[in-house]
C-alpha cells in the first residue's frame, strides 16, 4: 500500500543520536520508526523529509528547500497532489497541497505519536465519533475542520501547515488564500486572451511530465475547452464520456459532437450496476468516511477504462468557482433581496401573500435567515423538509460557527462573490479533489487541474461581476474562448447537467446493503425511517448507506488493529 506511517517516541537514553537506517532513526530527543512504500524520502543526518504523492515542476530537493525555509506560499506554484512531513531536531512540520487532495493524519496513543499520509494506514484504537465531524457529515457529507469522523484522529486542513515541537501541536496555519479582487475595466476580449494564455501555460508545464493524457468529457463548456487546448499541446489525447446503462444521457449527443469536431479518440464508458457496490466499499475503505458525491462512482468506472498508456487525467474542477457559478449568482440575488426586504415589516409582507404567495414565502424566509446560513446553503445537502426536521433534532445548531464557516460575519454584504469563492475553495473543492485522487490512485493515474492555477486565478480576480455572471449565461469568458474552437450554438445551448441515476442505484445494486444499513443504523429512529422513501428521500438513504459502510469498515479495522497496530508498523517496514 502506498503512503507512510510514522511512529514517534521519546528517544531511549541508550540510543545514539542520528539513525543508522532509513526506517528506524533518532533525531533530537525522539526516535522515529517509518513504514513506507512508494513515497519520496530525503534522509540526512539531522533531517528527514517524506513526501507522499506527485508534484511538478519542482524537484524533490527544491521542495525540501521550500519546506525547510518555510516558504510555504510557494506551494501554490506546485502542480500535483501531495502531502508530507519534515522531521528535524527542532520538531516536525506537516504540509499539504493547495488542492486538498492529500493530507496528513495524526493521533496520540500513550507515549506514541502516530502520523500517516493516508487515512487507511492509521491504526484504529476506538470508534468514538467526533460530534463536530458527525454534524458536518450529516449536513454536508464531509468535514471542513481538522476533525475526522473518529475523535482520536486529527487531520491537516487543505493548504495548511502545522508544526509540532516536543509534545506541543501548534495551531494550523493557512499558507494561501484566493487573491483579493482587483476588478479590471479592460475589454472582455483581453481577459479572454489572458485566460487562454494562462491555461495553455499550465498545460505546457504538465506536458513536460506527461505525454499522453485523458480528458473527462461531460458535454459541458469546461471539459470541451480543456480538450481543445490540450489537443495542440500533448503528444496524444483521448476523451472519456460516461454512458449510464438503461438511463437518460442528455449530454451524450453534445459530447459526441465535441469529440467529432476535435477528431480525437472518444471512449464511451458504460456505467453498469455490477461493480457499483464493490467500488463504493473500496472508496469508503480508503476514505474512512462517507462519500459526498454520487458521481465518484461514475468516475471510478471511467478511470478503470482509461488505456494504460495515458498517464494523467485532465480535470476541470474550479472552473465554476473562478469563472462563473449559478450558485453564487443565486446567493447574491438572495442577499440583495434580503437587504431590500429588511426595511419591510413582516405584517406588510404578509399582505402580499394573496397575490404572490411563492415570492412572499421566499422573502419571509430570507428575512428570518442569517447571512451565514445563506452562505452555508451553498454546500448543504438538499434534504426534504421531513428529512431536515429529522436532521435538526440530531444536532446542536451552535456547531454552525466553526472553522471555515466562521469567516462569514453576520451583517457583512460586501464582496459576496469573493467570500463565496473562498468558501468553495476551502470547503467544497477539496472534497472533489480528495475523492478524485482516491480514484486515480487505484488506477495509477495522476490528475492535472488547469483551472486551479496561480496564473489562472490572477486572471479570474480581474473579472467584474458582468464578466463572471454574464447576462443569460454564467462563465462568459470561458464560453467565448470555447467559441474559438466550437460552433457558438453548441457552447450556448441549454445545459442539462450530469444526471447520475442514483435513485436507480439505491433501488437496485444497493438495495440489499441499504436494508442491512437500515436494520443496523443508529442515526434515525424506526419511526423516522418509516417516514422516508428512497424515491423522495434519497439523500437520507445515501447517507445511511455510506455511514453504515464507513462504520462497518472502521469496526473491522479496529478488530484487526486493536491488539497488533504497533506491531504492524514493524512488520510492514520495507
Amino acid at each position: 500500500m502506498n503512503g507512510f506511517l510514522i511512529s514517534r517516541t521519546l528517544r531511549d537514553t541508550n540510543e545514539s543520536r542520528g539513525g543508522t537506517t532509513t526506517n528506524l532513526f533518532t533525531i533530537g530527543d525522539y526516535s522515529y520508526r517509518i513504514s513506507h512504500k512508494n513515497c519520496q524520502i530525503v534522509h540526512l543526518t539531522d533531517m528527514v523529509l517524506l513526501v507522499d504523492g506527485y508534484f511538478f515542476p519542482s524537484t524533490l530537493n527544491k521542495l525540501k528547500e521550500t519546506i525547510t525555509l518555510q516558504n510555504f506560499h510557494e506551494l501554490i506554484h506546485e502542480k500535483g497532489h501531495f502531502c508530507g512531513v519534515l522531521i528535524t531536531s527542532g520538531g516536525m512540520t506537516f504540509f499539504n497541497d493547495v488542492f486538498g487532495a492529500k493530507t496528513i493524519y495524526w493521533q496520540q496513543q500513550g507515549n506514541k505519536l502516530l502520523i500517516s499520509s493516508r487515512a487507511q494506514l492509521m491504526p484504529i484504537y476506538d470508534l468514538v465519533i467526533d460530534p463536530l465531524a458527525k454534524f458536518e457529515i450529516l449536513l454536508y457529507r464531509y468535514t471542513t475542520s481538522s476533525n475526522t469522523l473518529l475523535s482520536a484522529i486529527s487531520k491537516l486542513k487543505p493548504k495548511h501547515t502545522v508544526k509540532i515541537t516536543g509534545e506541543e501541536i501548534h495551531q494550523q496555519q493557512q499558507y494561501w488564500v484566493l487573491p483579493k479582487p482587483k476588478y479590471s475595466a479592460v475589454p472582455l476580449t483581453e481577459k479572454i486572451k489572458k485566460t487562454k494564455i494562462a491555461l495553455q501555460n499550465n498545460l505546457k508545464v504538465a506536458s513536460k511530465h506527461y505525454k499522453k493524457v485523458a480528458i473527462f468529457l461531460s458535454g459541458g463548456v469546461d471539459s470541451s475547452l480543456l480538450a481543445a487546448l490540450s489537443k495542440d499541446i500533448f503528444e496524444e489525447c483521448c476523451l472519456i464520456t460516461p454512458v449510464f446503462k438503461d438511463e437518460e444521457n442528455p449530454e451524450l449527443a453534445t459530447a459526441k459532437e465535441f469529440a467529432k469536431i476535435l477528431g480525437m479518440k472518444h471512449y464511451l464508458v458504460e456505467i453498469s450496476n455490477e461493480s457499483l457496490l464493490n467500488d463504493l466499499q473500496q472508496l469508503i475503505k480508503l476514505n474512512r468516511e462517507p462519500l459526498r458525491h454520487y458521481s465518484s462512482l461514475a468516475m471510478t468506472a471511467m478511470m478503470r477504462e482509461i488505456p494504460q498508456a495515458y498517464q494523467a487525467v485532465i480535470y476541470g474542477e474550479a472552473a465554476d468557482t473562478l469563472f462563473g457559478s449559478n450558485g453564487i449568482k443565486r446567493l447574491e440575488t438572495h442577499l440583495r433581496w434580503k437587504k431590500q426586504c429588511s426595511y419591510i415589516p413582516i405584517s406588510l409582507l404578509s399582505l402580499g401573500e394573496k397575490f404572490l404567495p411563492g415570492r412572499v414565502k421566499v422573502l419571509k424566509n430570507l428575512k428570518s435567515t442569517s447571512l451565514q446560513i445563506l452562505f452555508l446553503n451553498l454546500f448543504r445537502i438538499h434534504y426534504t423538509s421531513t428529512e431536515q426536521e429529522i436532521i435538526d433534532k440530531l444536532q446542536d445548531n451552535n456547531c454552525y460557527t466553526v472553522d471555515s464557516w466562521s469567516s462569514i460575519k453576520n451583517g457583512s454584504l460586501s464582496d459576496i462573490r469573493y467570500q463565496a469563492q473562498n468558501l468553495f475553495i476551502d470547503c467544497d473543492m477539496p472534497i472533489h479533489f480528495k475523492e478524485a485522487e482516491l480514484i486515480a490512485g487505484l488506477h495509477d493515474k495522476h490528475f492535472i487541474s488547469p483551472f486551479f492555477d496561480a496564473e489562472v486565478m490572477e486572471v479570474s480576480s480581474t473579472l467584474s461581476n458582468d464578466d463572471f455572471y454574464g447576462s443569460d449565461y454564467v462563465k462568459p469568458v470561458l464560453r467565448e474562448l470555447a467559441c474559438e474552437y466550437f460552433p457558438r450554438e453548441l457552447i450556448y445551448q441549454k445545459k442539462h447537467g450530469f444526471p447520475v441515476p442514483f435513485i436507480s442505484w439505491l433501488n437496485n445494486p444497493f438495495r440489499a446493503m441499504i436494508k442491512e444499513a437500515v436494520a443496523e443504523q443508529f442515526l434515525f429512529s424506526k419511526e423516522q425511517i418509516g417516514k422516508l422513501t428512497v424515491e423522495h428521500n434519497y439523500e437520507s438513504y445515501w447517507l445511511l448507506l455510506n455511514w453504515h459502510l464507513a462504520q462497518k469498515n472502521n469496526k473491522d479495522c479496529l478488530e484487526k488493529n486493536q491488539q497488533t497496530a504497533t506491531n504492524n508498523i514493524d512488520r510492514h517496514v520495507i
